[in-house]
């Protein structure tokens, strides 16, 4: 086996990856964050049922009229490619749907592994610190349940680091076609993520400073206004207006209020816990120090640029570092390399280095697992997927949730969507379900806050609806409860109770 490593070093770094995706794919199911369903898989699955044109002759959007559109269609045409060929392979129910999409996007996660991989061995010419940094990115504790999200911000950094990847290969030849391909590839990147903006905006200053000649800016900034250029054709072609995403995505972003809103350093917080400390909070030092950004002026810059610039925006969001995460992870593979050149900290003193590196190994492995089996909002679709898979038809559905307003992943019930009534209060327990009501129900999903809650919920619609009984119940998924604990006021375990009608018998 170490043979077999030392000879083939990229091909164990993927083995690795691939395997870990692989239980991603079928066990991380559900989502992260509710746009990542409701702002990508629903349009998706939605042109499945609906057409992809709306009545207007533009691409259908929820609904809401095309010129309104503030997200660059890419990737949810991208979704709905994968979708539709699945669809035709004779897929219908979104549940089935979703292992063929999360394996897609775990394909496409090895194109960060491996640029990631490539940059590391081109900079130190090494294969061994090539291949930790390889691994960092195949079985990092996250990577695994990041790569088969449904996470824009996924895709752009994976792009990202074949921009880096390429702009590195031309510091060994200085052959321009390298910096177009970079250039190229940022494009794509900003594409799906448009915040990417804010790292390479800044790569042909550095080309200009490092090389003292306006001709490799010139060759990067004319390909990057190409595939700028190019994008604003696809929003006049599929919604009615000349870069108009991105006109709407910077006016959203200037005039609505942010959903979220955090502290000036969190991102830096984030990028610590994320690569484990103390290590990570060493290797943050050692960066900063002069002769390593000298020599990885770009590196360094673009990814400063883009944790700076967000730290100064008011919504800040956790899972926006996402993208500067292969970046991050090759510059701290790159200045353990220079220490260990120099015999410096925390080398010089073998017993630290040992103590750092195996108890970030141990944590890392500690966390892959629970990160790994990772089914987000559980008790949100699997409820639905289960109904799907015992009702033959379509399921009239009452989601009783009166003590949360909770908004529910609908699809997962099937192609043929179902039937529903909601009661997000108490007061319209009456209003929603009047006595003489003719609606017969198959389901009866109640959320209650707790299980102590559970027999008034049950008490409640009996009294509405009769004698009701069991059919099944879902709890929270280890990541859902361990996020319960964390923050209960905001973070639900959406443990549901599956009832039926007495008359459903």
């Amino acid at each position: 086996m170490k043979e077999f490593i030392r000879k083939h070093p990229l091909a164990t770094v993927l083995s690795a990856a691939i395997a870990f995706r692989l239980l991603a794919v079928i066990f991380s199911k559900g989502y992260m964050a509710s746009d990542d369903h409701f702002q990508t898989v629903t349009v998706a699955y939605r042109w499945l049922q609906d057409g992809f044109w709306g009545p207007d002759g533009y691409m259908n959007w929820k609904g809401a009229p095309a010129w309104k559109i503030s997200r660059f269609p890419l990737y949810t045409v991208m979704l709905w490619l994968n979708m539709k060929i699945l669809f035709w392979m004779g897929f219908e129910s979104l549940d089935k749907i979703m292992y063929g999409v999360r394996f897609t996007h775990a394909l496409f996660s090895l194109i960060g592994v491996v640029a990631v991989y490539r940059t590391v061995e081109g900079a130190t010419r090494s294969r061994n610190w090539a291949t930790l940094a390889g691994l960092v990115m195949a079985v990092h504790f996250a990577m695994p349940f990041l790569a088969v999200r449904n996470l824009i911000e996924m895709f752009g950094g994976s792009l990202w680091a074949l921009a880096i990847y390429f702009y590195y290969r031309y510091r060994a030849d200085r052959r321009s076609r390298w910096l177009i391909w970079s250039a190229v590839t940022c494009g794509l990147a900003w594409m799906f993520r448009f915040q990417l903006i804010f790292a390479f905006w800044i790569v042909p200053f550095v080309l200009l400073y490092e090389y003292r000649k306006v001709k490799p800016a010139l060759y990067f900034t004319l390909s990057l206004l190409t595939m700028l250029l190019i994008a604003g054709l696809t929003d006049w072609i599929m919604v009615g207006k000349f870069m108009g995403t991105t006109i709407n995505h910077v006016h959203q972003g200037l005039t609505e209020r942010p959903p979220l809103t955090g502290h000036l350093f969190i991102y830096l917080a984030v990028i610590a816990g994320y690569f484990i400390p103390p290590i990570s909070v060493v290797l943050l030092y050692l960066v900063a120090r002069k002769r390593f950004w000298q020599d990885h002026l770009m590196l360094t810059v673009s990814t400063l640029s883009f944790i700076l610039i967000h730290s100064l925006l008011a919504n800040k969001q956790e899972r926006f570092m996402i993208p500067v995460l292969p970046a991050v992870v090759i510059i701290f593979v790159l200045v353990l390399q220079r220490q260990k050149m120099v015999n410096g900290f925390p080398f010089s003193r073998k017993i630290l280095w040992r103590v750092l590196a195996g108890f970030t190994v141990i944590v890392n492995f500690a966390l892959l697992t629970p990160f790994t089996l990772n089914y987000g909002h559980k008790g949100l679709c699997e409820p639905l997927a289960e109904i799907e898979r015992r009702f033959d038809g379509v399921p009239m559905v009452l989601f009783f949730s009166p003590d949360k307003y909770t908004n529910f992943p609908l699809l997962y019930g099937g192609y043929r969507t179902i039937d529903r009534q909601y009661v997000y209060a108490w007061d319209q327990l009456g209003q929603r379900l009047p006595a003489g009501d003719t609606i017969r129900y198959d389901y009866l999903l109640l959320y209650p806050l707790d299980k102590e809650a559970l027999p008034r919920y049950v008490d409640s619609l009996s009294a509405h609806l009769g004698p009701i009984e069991p059919a099944f119940h879902v709890g929270p998924s280890t990541i859902d409860y361990i996020l319960h604990l964390l923050n209960p006021k905001h973070n639900r375990t959406n443990e549901v109770w599956a009832y039926r009608p007495a008359y459903r018998r």
